[in-house]
């Protein structure tokens, strides 16, 4: 019996599932603020010296506290396009996907700003 969608005996359902669980190398914290910004802004002087750590204020509580780079403006899944959207599960990441590149290409700029302003303070 072939697929109810008739895309050559894969049913949506066992795509979706590939996709899902699919290794590392989909995103599933998403930053809505880049990493490579943060970083700019983190203590690497403390208990989190490998990725960094800052001081997050959460609005909502009133409560602040220390998070590492890794876990702070993050939230899972943030950027992913319901699959009704999407209309091919290999397409739900394509907003992650898309600012990573942007990400990967740019962050230099910032980077280079952040080292002129640590050396005017020298």
């Amino acid at each position: 019996m072939k697929a109810p969608f008739g895309n050559g005996g894969t049913s949506h359902v066992s795509k979706i599932t590939q996709v899902l669980n699919k290794e590392s190398s989909e995103p599933k914290k998403e930053h809505y603020v880049p990493r490579f910004y943060l970083k700019a802004f983190a203590n690497f002087k403390g208990p989190k010296d490998d990725d960094g750590y800052l001081y997050v204020f959460d609005k909502k509580t009133g409560r602040s506290y220390q998070s590492s780079v890794a876990n702070a403006a993050s939230e899972k899944y943030f950027y992913d396009v319901p699959l009704q959207i999407a209309k091919q599960p290999e397409n739900v990441k394509f907003i992650e996907k898309g600012l990573s590149e942007l990400e990967e290409k740019y962050s230099w700029v910032l980077r280079g700003f952040c080292q002129i302003f640590q050396n005017t303070l020298k």
